[in-house]
């Protein structure tokens, strides 16, 4: 393919395909629904996910993990990060919003493991159909 001329100190980013030498697996560990509330009668939906990172180069590399968070477009919707996520180094990522990211340098056969949860509150009575 071809692409448009590159101006001196221009960057551009550009993919190569997979690299056989980084395995990341992903899953969820856990998914619940709840009621809450005494007074007001709210669901809250829990998404646990674990990422494991394996570097089996070489040499050390650098390696960012995306993931996101559900972006609420109601405000009677709330999200919020559980307490046992990994810390992400940048949210809002390239200024997208619910864009989390983890980067860092992985040492060669270095193995992470990245845990991502988050909380959607929300009222009963409202349709919420992509949780």
């Amino acid at each position: 393919s071809s692409m448009a001329l590159l101006r001196p100190q221009e960057e551009r980013a550009m993919g190569f395909g997979i690299d056989d030498k980084v395995s990341v697996d992903y899953w969820l560990e856990d998914g619940g629904q709840s009621t809450e509330g005494v007074f007001t009668s709210n669901r809250r939906i829990e998404r646990r996910y674990r990422i494991e990172i394996d570097n089996y180069h070489s040499r050390p590399i650098e390696i960012t993990v995306l993931d996101q968070l559900p972006v609420p477009q109601d405000e009677r919707i709330e999200v919020e990060l559980l307490r046992e996520t990994t810390k992400p180094s940048k949210q809002n990522w390239e200024d997208r919003q619910g864009v989390l990211a983890w980067a860092g340098e992985y040492k060669p056969d270095e193995h992470k493991a990245i845990t991502f949860g988050y909380a959607v509150t929300y009222p009963e009575d409202m349709p919420v159909p992509a949780l």
